[in-house]
């Protein structure tokens, strides 16, 4: 006799229950069917729907802020361990509410490689709020300088603590063109993970900028929202002192824009160079005074001719000029000119020739080197014709790698355009050298010179010919 049965798999089927009678009936966790099978499971379904404070188990402290205390936790749901950021205790007026939550939600918002990634926002069993966000390996960038050596910085490091300031640019370039301005950009705000990973931290005191912000900031596309309530009215002088542009420091809201930001870099800049801050006084007060009126030590007077680079001093002071207008325009052009620098591209002044012009001549101290851009040039050695040039060719070199008179006189056929390379410049390339290599240079400059040396007797000739 035939019989039929219910199909295989449904909870009321008898055939499943005659060959699995141990089988109770089901939980529904959200749309999912879960069989009770054990305490573990139970353990596990209230454990990942529990209250998101109820999850974070406290592990350490990590640091503590003006703001809040951050502590290593672990969330059960996810086992994972994540950072803690808990506003402090007594904390519980409108604007420090409104400042915790601003930080939370733009940092949020803000999502990019070098900003740390926010996971989710709520209330401690003691009513405080939190935010957890990535836990970060490592050592913030302030505590890097402290361990630098009080004497240059080889090339490879100088290269390497640039690397980190130009990611902390992306992430400025990217907040900015989301309308977003950091305003506390100091180097123990920028975290560097064991593997090399770099994060701007601490938007506390971010600013939204309206449509209309200046800089060269804003671009189409998503901007950062916040609510109504969450808009600051009315000035006040937020971020550090030590580092803050003067418009910053004066309170001046109406001309703060993403520029503050690019004084603020100049400064870590600065601090990389020096191993101190721009501004330092006994009190907040005078330091804040000196950020107003940009009153900081030039890098000249702390600093030896040779211990900065030209060119990265150059970029330093235009990025942290008193004047706003004569700044980089966005952090962007000043990320642009770092990159440069670090791969070692930095420009040249260019010099232009009026045909028949003497560019070098023969006999000639001389402490600078040319690049032909365009025209032609010929040389002369003793009053003999030996050569034309033409753009890419280089002269002039051999007075700057080995102190001498010049060997030849050059001269412009058309109207030529030079780049113009001195002889600190140079220097600066060959200190960035390997130290064999740099000596290695120097020694085949000296060769060349012996070799092209007039013969003491004229009927004798020259070295090597």
């Amino acid at each position: 006799m035939v019989t039929s049965t219910p199909p295989p798999g449904r909870p009321d089927s008898p055939t499943i229950r005659e060959a699995r009678p141990s089988i109770p009936d089901t939980n529904t966790f959200g749309r999912v069917a879960v069989p009770r099978q054990a305490a573990e499971l139970d353990k596990l379904i209230a454990t990942v729907t529990s209250p998101p404070a109820a999850r974070l188990v406290h592990r350490r402290h990590l640091a503590a802020g003006g703001m809040g205390e951050v502590a290593e936790v672990r969330d059960t749901g996810l086992e994972r361990l994540v950072a803690r950021k808990t506003i402090h205790k007594g904390m519980d007026d409108f604007r420090s509410l409104l400042s915790f939550v601003r930080e939370a939600r733009v940092t949020g918002q803000l999502e990019h490689p070098h900003i740390v990634p926010v996971h989710e926002i709520g209330l401690c069993e003691d009513g405080r709020l939190f935010f957890t966000m990535k836990r970060v390996d490592g050592a913030n960038l302030r505590a890097m300088i402290r361990t630098l050596p009080e004497k240059r910085l080889s090339h490879h490091t100088l290269i390497d603590l640039i690397d980190i300031v130009i990611k902390v640019c992306q992430a400025l370039a990217f907040a900015h063109s989301r309308g977003v301005i950091h305003l506390d950009v100091k180097a123990s705000n920028v975290m560097v993970g064991d593997f090399g990973e770099v994060y701007l931290m601490d938007w506390g005191v971010a600013r939204i900028l309206d449509e209309h912000a200046r800089g060269g900031m804003l671009e189409d596309g998503p901007r950062v929202s916040s609510t109504e309530p969450l808009v600051d009215h009315g000035p006040a002088i937020v971020g550090t002192p030590s580092y803050m542009a003067p418009e910053q420091a004066l309170g001046e809201d109406a001309r703060i824009d993403g520029r503050a930001d690019v004084f603020a870099v100049g400064s870590m800049l600065y601090e990389i160079l020096t191993r101190r801050p721009p501004y330092q006084a006994d009190t907040v007060l005078a330091t804040l005074v000196m950020a107003a009126s940009a009153r900081h030590p030039s890098l000249e007077s702390l600093l030896g001719p040779a211990d900065v680079p030209p060119e990265l001093a150059r970029i330093v002071k235009k990025a942290m000029h008193p004047d706003f207008e004569h700044r980089y325009n966005t952090v962007e052009e000043l990320r642009e000119d770092l990159v440069r620098f670090s791969r070692g591209g930095g420009e040249f002044p260019t010099r232009t020739y009026e045909p028949g012009a003497v560019i070098t001549e023969e006999g000639a101290p001389g402490d600078e080197a040319f690049f032909i851009v365009s025209g032609t040039c010929e040389v002369e050695i003793q009053g003999r014709r030996i050569r034309e040039m033409g753009p890419g060719d280089a002269f002039g070199e051999m007075a700057i790698l080995s102190p001498g008179p010049r060997t030849a006189t050059v001269r412009a056929v058309d109207e030529v355009t030079v780049e113009v390379v001195n002889g600190a410049a140079l220097a600066q390339e060959l200190n960035t050298m390997k130290p064999w290599m740099s000596m290695f240079v120097r020694t085949l400059a000296d060769r060349f010179r012996e070799r092209d040396a007039p013969p003491t007797d004229p009927s004798e000739p020259p070295p090597g010919c």
